[in-house]
């Protein structure tokens, strides 16, 4: 049973049995407050002997072959997904490097032994496809702060959720398929974290599977994972980290690039975000010794029992200034974070009690803690996130490249897993006969290229096709997402000025071609905002006995009124005759059939067919 789910959709795996096949992976719609969801799998007896393997690569390498064994850094698969086991049984610890065969397709659990001194991965899911052999790489943190600085507490979910002058509020958990981190959410679409978050320390590539759980309190408020539309990161951090090569411990000019600014199509913080202090030359809060400050996050390891994991915590709140290592990278030993905390926020105490995120921890040393401050550089990886959210771009910026396997996996939604099958937002394989839902993986594929293509979705522009390079033992994973139509104004003006944006040479009130219409005004006629000589104007008129008429040059899709007035004034026109809206562009002649003897004025008028 899995409990204190909140509303929304869920993808449930169901674990390989030696000789059987599994259900395979299916989305479930969860509703909070509604009598408990009871599903009913069966698993069949498979004539066929599993095919599949599975390689497991541990660092770092100094922990690899110590003796005694006991001291050594191994894994093994959970109860019940190894060969020939009970399903209670725990498999025997294996040595990085092991080769596993004969398993069964599907999805397998790793668990990993703990090590003096370092913290230990959190249990991994891998998936493995029938005929093949796999290799995965798990790192090994080093123990954060074992000795320094005072333990960090647990905190209910109640204050957790409700206490908005605190930073408890704003903080979530990102999960992804090499770990877990924290985060906070800096904008009402935008999370700011560690690049750690999303960067694998060992591929030097960009991680899959990653998920935001906003407010999670383990088995108290499980919230609906939510997955982030792109990032925003320093380029810089990326080749620094290759530079280094020294996997899961960053030097300290990676540590000035480790950030990033994930972004969502939809609220992060259930429409609330924590805002931020500001560090510039003329003001770096995090020296002032005389505030209160706070870290707070999720941690997964460094003391913190099975039962915690996936609660929040944060240090006592405590006066210290830290001490610049860099312009951007301060540090105190006053802190005592863990493993899983990193990305979340360090805040300060400002007049009136409320706590502002003012640095993002990094983690650091058993003497040391690392903080990264929210400088004008963050602020802009901020601001172009935030700026995205808002808009149709997806962006993942800053150089970082994504992560390939053996398989093709593809998003593409248009917000919640609900409300994307509703659209029916689905994709395939050029070959394939049908389409599958955002997320189905596609594995044992030869390597090569691949065309996927997506189902058009009423009320929403089709992503175009897309070519996808599919290499051996990697997962190409690519996230397209739906917009909404545009409007015929925003097309109009993307066909003339290249852009959708009402601003700039675009905007409704410019005179883009200098003619005295503004372009609103052409959009409306029909005209080229571009020519000069293409504007609405009456071409001639005739009085002929007791009629008058006005001819202009007509548009499709308009409408043409001739309006009469005897003084001017701004209330006093009256229509007299109107035409459209037309099928095809050509002259419109309107008239008066009874026109006044005496003085009169005329004016033609042009509108949009439609509401």
């Amino acid at each position: 049973v899995a409990t204190g789910l909140a509303t929304g959709d869920r993808e449930i795996e169901f674990m390989p049995v030696a000789g059987y096949l599994q259900p395979g992976r299916e989305p479930v719609g969860i509703i909070s407050g509604q009598p408990r969801l009871v599903i009913e799998r069966e698993y069949f007896q498979s004539a066929t002997p599993g095919s599949a393997g599975l390689q497991v690569m541990l660092e770092p390498q100094n922990l690899v072959n110590v003796n005694p064994t006991s001291q050594r850094v191994q894994w093994r698969l959970a109860a019940g997904h190894d060969i020939g086991l009970d399903e209670d049984d725990e498999g025997p610890w294996r040595n990085s490097g092991a080769v596993l065969s004969g398993l069964m397709p599907g999805s397998y659990l790793i668990e990993f032994k703990t090590a003096k001194g370092h913290d230990a991965p959190p249990p991994a899911t891998v998936v493995l496809a029938s005929g093949e052999t796999r290799m995965f790489t798990f790192a090994y943190d080093e123990e954060l702060n074992a000795g320094g600085g005072s333990a960090p507490i647990k905190l209910d979910f109640v204050p957790l959720s409700t206490s908005r002058n605190l930073p408890h509020a704003y903080i979530g958990q990102i999960r992804t398929d090499s770990g877990s981190y924290s985060g906070f959410v800096v904008k009402s679409r935008v999370v700011a974290t560690v690049a750690q978050a999303v960067f694998d320390e060992v591929t030097l590539a960009q991680i899959p599977g990653v998920q935001w759980l906003f407010q999670r309190d383990r088995e108290t408020h499980e919230p609906r994972p939510l997955v982030p539309r792109g990032f925003y990161a320093f380029s810089g951090y990326a080749a620094q980290r290759e530079a280094d090569n020294t996997p899961v411990n960053p030097s300290l000019a990676a540590q000035q690039f480790n950030v990033a600014a994930l972004h969502f199509s939809g609220d992060a913080g259930r429409g609330g975000y924590s805002g931020f202090l500001a560090t510039a030359p003329g003001s770096r809060p995090l020296l002032d010794a005389t505030t209160l400050k706070m870290l707070g996050g999720y941690p997964v390891s460094g003391g913190t029992s099975s039962f915690n994991r996936g609660r929040m915590f944060t240090s006592r709140a405590a006066n210290d200034a830290f001490g610049e290592l860099s312009p951007a990278v301060a540090a105190t030993g006053k802190f005592n974070g863990r493993n899983g905390m990193l990305g979340g926020p360090l805040s300060i105490q400002r007049d009136g009690g409320s706590y502002y995120p003012a640095g993002i921890y990094l983690g650091g040393s058993t003497s040391q803690n690392l903080v990264r401050v929210i400088d004008s550089g963050v602020i802009d990886l901020i601001s172009r996130a935030e700026v995205t959210a808002q808009t149709g771009d997806n962006n993942t910026s800053g150089g970082i490249s994504q992560t390939s396997y053996t398989a093709v996996s593809t998003t593409s939604t248009r917000g919640s897993l609900a409300e994307a099958r509703a659209a029916g937002a689905l994709w395939k394989l050029g070959s394939d006969a049908s389409y599958v839902i955002s997320g189905t993986r596609k594995n044992s594929l030869t390597p090569g290229d691949y065309i996927v293509q997506f189902r058009p979705v009423p009320g929403f522009q089709s992503p175009a096709d897309q070519i996808v390079t599919v290499l051996a033992n990697n997962l190409a994973s690519i996230t397209m997402i739906y917009q909404p139509e545009l409007s015929e104004l925003a097309t109009w003006r993307d066909e003339n000025f290249g852009t959708t944006s009402n601003a700039g040479a675009a905007a409704d009130s410019e005179d883009a071609d200098g003619d005295g219409m503004s372009n609103i005004d052409e959009y409306i006629a029909g005209t080229n905002p571009l020519d000069s000589k293409d504007v609405f104007k009456v071409t001639s008129t005739q009085r002929l006995g007791g009629a008058f008429s006005a001819e202009v040059q007509g548009r499709a899709g308009r409408i043409y009124t001739l309006q009469r007035s005897t003084n001017l004034e701004p209330d006093k026109w009256t229509d007299m005759a109107s035409a459209g809206p037309l099928a095809v562009d050509g002259p419109v002649t309107l008239s008066d059939p009874e026109a006044p003897a005496g003085k009169a004025f005329y004016r033609v008028g042009v509108g949009l067919a439609g509401p």
